[in-house]
């Protein structure tokens, strides 16, 4: 609610400029139709800023989507500070821009650093974000936010060789301490947000992970989300085009007293096993990788046979990177839609 006001308040003190001259005028013109031409961002874009924006040399104009301006903060007669919200490949983003007004004109002076806006193209590159074929769409982005810049059920975290970031803040130190502490904070915002609008949050976390990024730090943000408060977990991917999807994850708890949960365990080692109570089945693997066809099939076939099975663990060898996780979770997902799976880590 905050964001908001404050950007209306702005809005409102801007509409008494001249067009030509107002920093809202500026941010729609420099991050919309002028952003790729590169001597109209000369005009726009000084000092620190011309050397940051790095943004539209790594991207096509055709990846890149104008969204508004998220906020914009009066910091005295000639100074505002806020964020653009922007989207590349369809994944909001947002970027912090300072302006000053010198002559009556305004211009940037400064932009988030350059390695934020190349972290944000490198995860949606080749070996970024995994793309996995019939996963479900989503609306989520990198700081948390959708394309209206509300805040997704989900909280993001992201991993990558910069650092771990949360909601798009950080980095923060890849331990047990840090991240979790990060995300429990992210989830009380939510919930008081969702307090004030009278309905119920469901904590939640979407773990991003470049497909290359092995399997066991996949483990370890589920565990730590898990520890934090989160009663849901995605695997965050990307569509056959590009745009954010997810896969879900079941997260591991201690069974309630008294309670036999039916689980599944599908070993992949040197072949794929599926173990359910009685049911055995082998599957070789093709070209040295799973088959993932053929293990759909057999799940068919294994959920038949044991209706009761109320969840599953997949074990993967410690090799195992987050690309090939998600395709076996893909057909799992395919073969029993309605039966959560969650990951482990063979020692």
């Amino acid at each position: 609610m905050t964001l908001w006001l404050l950007l209306a308040t702005s809005c409102a003190t801007e509409d008494a400029t001249p067009e030509e001259t107002s920093a809202w005028s500026v941010v729609n013109a420099a991050f919309g139709p002028e952003f790729f031409d590169k001597e109209a961002r000369k005009g726009w874009f000084k000092g620190a800023a011309s050397e940051q924006l790095v943004l539209p040399n790594l991207v096509d104009a055709e990846r890149y989507q104008f969204l508004g301006l998220a906020e914009l903060r009066w910091m005295g007669p000639d100074r505002r500070q806020g964020e653009v919200a922007f989207s590349i490949d369809g994944w909001p983003a947002t970027m912090m821009i300072q302006m000053t007004r010198v002559d009556g004109r305004w211009q940037f002076v400064q932009v988030s650093p350059a390695a934020q806006q190349e972290r944000l193209v490198d995860l949606l590159g080749a070996s970024g974000f995994p793309i996995a074929r019939g996963a479900t769409h989503w609306s989520g982005g990198f700081a948390g936010r959708d394309a209206a810049g509300r805040p997704t059920a989900s909280v993001m975290v992201v991993v990558h060789h910069a650092g771990t970031f949360v909601d798009g803040q950080g980095p923060y130190a890849h331990a047990a301490g840090p991240v979790p502490g990060a995300l429990r904070s992210a989830m009380r915002t939510r919930a008081a947000l969702a307090g004030r609008a009278h309905a119920v949050y469901r904590p939640q976390v979407a773990i991003a992970l470049g497909r290359r990024q092995p399997v066991k730090t996949l483990v370890e943000l589920a565990d730590w989300a898990t520890a934090a408060g989160a009663e849901g977990l995605q695997l965050v991917a990307r569509t056959t085009e590009g745009k954010p999807a997810w896969v879900p994850l079941a997260r591991k708890a201690k069974a309630p007293p008294g309670a036999r949960p039916k689980l599944m365990h599908i070993v992949v080692n040197e072949q794929t096993k599926i173990e359910a109570g009685p049911y055995r089945r082998t599957i070789p693997h093709a070209a040295g990788r799973s088959n993932t066809k053929a293990l759909a099939f057999a799940l068919v076939e294994a959920a038949q046979e044991m209706p009761e099975v109320t969840g599953g663990l997949l074990r993967v060898p410690p090799k195992a990177d987050v690309g090939s996780v998600t395709a076996l979770l893909l057909a799992i997902q395919d073969a029993m839609p309605e039966t959560p799976f969650a990951v482990e880590v063979a020692p």
